[in-house]
């Protein structure tokens, strides 16, 4: 149902954007030779990104597209994940436009899906099969991920420091303070403590 709504949604703005085209000044245009690449962005929780849920993506998709003469490519749902190697591949020198990659992903679903040859495939299980790319990581993800994981050392360094000093508290007293005092002098000692100051 939600992807039934939101792929409506999706083919809806394109048959808008072939009627009335588009008026941007940064000289991009609409023609009747453009092609559309509708997707939805969903919580890594959201959906599972598997080749089942794919094939249930396009059962929904493909009625929608059906009077677009191939101009409308079949609607997904990709997942912040997803993104994320995305931004990593496209961070690469070797990684080509990100735009391509995600057009071959859609119509190697369409044709397996249409012709019976076999499951489609999820994102990036894609990406592992047609590349020799992986997943990289971006380099945003590696920043944050070394930052949080450094707060979690420091954090648990001062918790361990905290409860040492709950368990041991005479370990807080100075050294010096910690010292046994010394015993008074007795006469014997005072007697011959004068005696030894005469001598010298």
């Amino acid at each position: 149902m939600f992807a039934a709504t939101k792929f409506q949604q999706l083919t809806s703005t394109a048959q808008q954007f072939r009627t009335h085209g588009w008026p941007a000044t940064n000289g991009t245009v609409i023609t009747a030779a453009t092609k559309f690449l509708p997707f939805v962005v969903a919580p890594v929780a959201g959906i599972p990104s598997n080749e089942f849920t794919e094939m249930l993506i396009l059962e929904q998709a493909l009625p929608l597209i059906a009077g677009f003469n191939s101009k409308v490519l079949p609607p997904t749902i990709i997942t912040w994940r997803d993104l994320q190697i995305l931004e990593g591949i496209a961070e690469q020198a070797k990684g080509g436009r990100i735009i391509e990659l995600l057009i071959m992903w859609r119509i190697s679903n369409y044709m397996k899906q249409t012709q019976m040859t076999g499951l489609p495939m999820s994102l990036a299980d894609f990406i592992a099969h047609h590349t020799t790319l992986g997943r990289p990581m971006s380099a945003h993800n590696r920043t944050v991920g070394a930052a949080f994981f450094e707060e979690l050392r420091q954090h648990a360094i001062r918790r361990l420091t905290e409860s040492e000093k709950q368990a041991h508290p005479a370990q807080q007293f100075s050294t010096r303070s910690s010292r046994p005092r010394r015993a008074p002098d007795g006469p014997a000692q005072r007697h011959r403590r004068r005696h030894t100051r005469r001598r010298s």
